[in-house]
């Protein structure tokens, strides 16, 4: 199944198709190149090195050839580069919304279809859904799939650099607090779902935003009473859990970085108390006992003793206050704003090469990584991510829900 993303970030939802046609031309003469000297690359493998741009995949894919036949795309290797097609019938009930139609085929895209090529002995086509794919982007992809056929180099195609369309950055007038995000979700939708977690005994654990925004702001409260203000980096060792995004929150919540420590599996006692000191923490967040190898310098915050305060008394936020005060969800928080860190995090480097390195992430990086990524391909709003990766490797990512 190949569904083709919305690329459009403010086109209005249309069913028409577009069409762009390059007719035979000083461009298009290349393709004479594929029909006789063959050194291109086949139709059907060009028109996937094109899907796998609008997709932005090195997983499996698959698309329409013609009206009945199915080619099935597979994954990329990383020593491997070159496509693999494999073909197949089609039923009529196919969810399918890329095709490829060749001379000998009809020349009207099937129902459903998003985008489509027409390679055709004079021309080629390309029909596309404006609510899913910009114009001037189609016009880079028909370029795109005429220069493989012909076999030309990339750099007798620089222009088509364009094809990553330039981020935008987040206005000034909006927060770059990372979580101030969040706290607008939970605002206008407190009782979604907000963190859903699969247990070992396969039981499921949810978390509303409206929860998550009570407990987060209960640990945050918690660690202004612990911690002066200024730059503060909080280390967590948290295993993936509901905690784990609780700590998350009430760390930024209450102005300060998080520093998300290697679980005792993957690394030795050691290991932890050097970055322990290495950031300097007062405090370290966990669940359970306190460790008997921690210094006894560094508070041990137990995050289930400290998350389950009740959505009850959780005081209401105010719909039109400041986003940046919204950030920290209540007027007990709001004087971490003028003390808050601009750094989100700090992840370690794995050390591989020598002493394990510390590198900042700011907010503003983060929150403009997000925002870049959202003006170019929005995320449908029932959307859900998968936590796959530790926390150590990437905790941003699983702060982008």
């Amino acid at each position: 199944m190949t569904r083709i993303p919305s690329l459009h970030a403010s086109a209005p939802a249309s069913t028409e198709l577009q069409t762009i046609t390059v007719q035979r031309s000083s461009l298009f003469t290349s393709l004479k190149n594929f029909f006789h000297k063959r050194s291109g690359i086949p139709p059907d493998e060009a028109f996937a090195q094109v899907l796998r741009v609008v997709l932005a995949t090195r997983t499996e894919f698959a698309f329409l050839l013609g009206q009945k036949t199915k080619i099935h795309v597979g994954g990329l290797e990383e020593d491997r580069d070159t496509e693999t097609l494999t073909r197949s019938e089609v039923g009529s009930d196919h969810t399918l919304e890329a095709q490829l139609l060749l001379e000998t085929d009809v020349t009207k895209p099937s129902n459903g279809t998003k985008l489509c090529i027409h390679l055709a002995s004079q021309s080629v086509r390309i029909h596309f859904s404006p609510s899913h794919i910009p114009k001037s982007f189609a016009k880079d992809l028909l370029r795109l799939f005429i220069s493989l056929l012909s076999g030309r180099s990339s750099a007798e195609y620089s222009q088509l650099s364009i094809l990553n369309p330039v981020p935008t950055t987040i206005p000034s007038s909006q927060s770059a607090l990372l979580h101030a995000r969040f706290l607008q979700q939970a605002r206008l939708n407190p009782d979604h779902i907000a963190v859903e977690y699969l247990q070992d005994d396969d039981t499921r654990q949810t978390l509303s935003y409206v929860e998550l925004d009570a407990r987060s702001r209960t640990v945050a409260s918690y660690l202004q009473t612990a911690l002066s203000s200024g730059e503060n980096i909080v280390p967590f060792l948290i295993q993936p859990s509901l905690e784990l995004y609780i700590a998350y929150v009430a760390i930024l919540r209450a102005g300060y970085a998080f520093c998300p420590l290697p679980s005792l599996d993957s690394a030795p006692v050691s290991r932890l108390q050097e970055l322990i000191a290495d950031v300097s923490a007062k405090v370290v967040i966990g669940t359970g006992v306190r460790p008997q190898w921690l210094d006894l310098r560094i508070g041990w915050l137990d995050m289930s003793a400290h998350t389950a305060s009740s959505t009850s008394d959780a005081p209401a936020v105010d719909e039109e206050v400041d986003p940046d005060l919204l950030a920290y969800g209540n007027t007990s928080l709001v004087s971490a704003e003028k003390h808050s860190s601009p750094s989100l995090a700090v992840l370690f480097t794995s050390g591989s090469t020598g002493k394990p390195k510390g590198v900042q992430i700011t907010h503003r990086a983060a929150s403009t990584s997000i925002f870049g990524h959202l003006s170019t391909r929005p995320i449908p709003q029932d959307a859900r991510w998968y936590q796959f990766a530790a926390p150590t490797f990437d905790p941003v990512r699983s702060l982008k829900s």
